[in-house]
């Protein structure tokens, strides 16, 4: 039993980063769940293969952009229109 202590001790000091880097993705995890959170279990890398955003996200911003533009277009004309009238009583 004796000769077992120095073994134990040298394998859990190489344990040490493998257990530390799994301790850390699980509470980075559990904080996002209580956060709310339903993104992949992932530390900020970048994603395998490189892929970028889907096509769909590409489409979607880009018509929201659109959306946009197009009402701050509105609110400029609607402040147009209401500034000469405030200006004349």
């Amino acid at each position: 039993m004796e000769n077992m202590l120095p073994l134990i001790g040298v394998a859990l000091l190489a344990l040490a980063c493998p257990l530390m880097m799994v301790g850390m993705g699980v509470g980075a995890w559990l904080i996002a769940r209580a956060r709310g959170q339903k993104k992949e279990l992932s530390m900020g890398c970048m994603p395998m293969g490189g892929h970028s955003a889907p096509p769909e996200a590409d489409a979607e911003e880009s018509g929201l952009k659109n959306q946009v533009a197009r009402l701050e277009r509105k609110v400029q004309e609607l402040q147009a229109r209401t500034s000469p009238e405030s200006h004349t009583s």
